[in-house]
């Protein structure tokens, strides 16, 4: 996928300076990269014809990418730089979000691990 990628840009002449992993690849837009309102029209024609009844929008597979690495653990700096957050409070907000879950969840899984525990003194000297 990345070789052809690699390929298919060495075709296109682009008209703008900044270069665009997504692109129009069409005469008159090529190179041009695509827009918001482009992106979300696929999704949610691709997510309806997949029988996907939420709405899906290209924010919140980008929320979701956040999320997997708060979740993953992360640092919130290198979040901030890998989304492009110029307001380190936005991905504060979002981060602290998914680590309280994940609080919540370890302390779930901690008290189920002491529930299943076996707490007597058997095999210590």
């Amino acid at each position: 996928m990345v070789t052809y990628l690699e390929n298919l840009r060495k075709n296109i002449v682009f008209l703008e300076e900044d270069l665009f992993l997504f692109v129009y690849l069409k005469n008159g837009f090529c190179g041009y990269p695509l827009t918001k309102e482009y992106v979300n029209n696929k999704i949610k024609k691709y997510t309806r014809k997949a029988g996907i009844e939420k709405n899906m929008s290209s924010h919140k597979f980008r929320h979701t990418h956040v999320s997997l690495m708060a979740e993953a653990g992360v640092s919130l700096p290198v979040i901030q730089k890998r989304v492009g957050h110029s307001d380190r409070i936005l991905t504060e907000e979002i981060y602290l979000h998914i680590t309280s879950d994940m609080n919540i969840d370890s302390v779930f899984l901690l008290d189920e691990l002491l529930k299943n525990k076996s707490w007597s003194n058997e095999g210590h000297k």
